[in-house]
Order: structure tokens, then C-alpha cells, then sequence
């Protein structure tokens, strides 16, 4: 888990430049913050335009989160604007 912003960047600037696709997990019981669009932010400049980016939010046994803490993220993260930007449960 990467834990502050130089922590993130160094793993951000290792990534490959041919990702086609990123998947990112998160704890889906605590509420989007500023925070994690600038994440989404940083990953989206290191990557092609191309690239999807799919959020899952988990609960805190690693399973799907409720449709509600679902359509929080979806809705905190329409706010970065990405059309390459997805949040999925699990179960689909």
C-alpha cells in the first residue's frame, strides 16, 4: 500500500507506457476523498489516454461493497472527468 505522494509517484513513473488496462481496489466503506482524483489524476498522465482505469470498491472482506457505496464512488469520481473511468463491483 502505497502510503504517502513520493511513495506514489516513484510506483506511478514505474509503470509500463503499453497498459492497456488498470484496475485499482479500494476500501469502498470510506468515502472517495480529493485525495484519490489526484491519484486517479497522476496514473492517467503516466499512462496512454487509451487506457481504462477501473476502481473497485471492497468492503472489508474483500467482497463487493453495496450498491449505494458503489454509486457514492461512481458519483465522487464522475468528478474527474475521464471517460476511460470505471467503478465496478466485483460482481459483475
Amino acid at each position: 500500500m502505497l502510503q504517502d505522494a513520493t511513495e506514489r509517484a516513484e510506483e506511478l513513473n514505474s509503470l509500463e507506457v503499453g497498459v492497456r488496462r488498470l484496475v485499482i481496489f479500494t476500501k469502498g466503506w470510506e468515502p472517495p476523498l480529493l485525495e484519490f482524483a489526484d491519484v486517479i489524476e497522476s496514473i492517467r498522465s503516466c499512462i496512454s489516454a487509451d487506457a481504462s482505469l477501473t476502481v473497485v470498491p471492497l468492503d472489508v472482506t474483500g467482497q463487493h461493497v453495496q450498491r449505494a457505496e458503489r454509486d457514492v464512488w461512481a458519483q465522487a469520481l464522475t468528478k474527474v472527468d475521464d471517460a476511460r473511468l470505471y467503478v465496478v463491483d466485483t460482481d459483475q
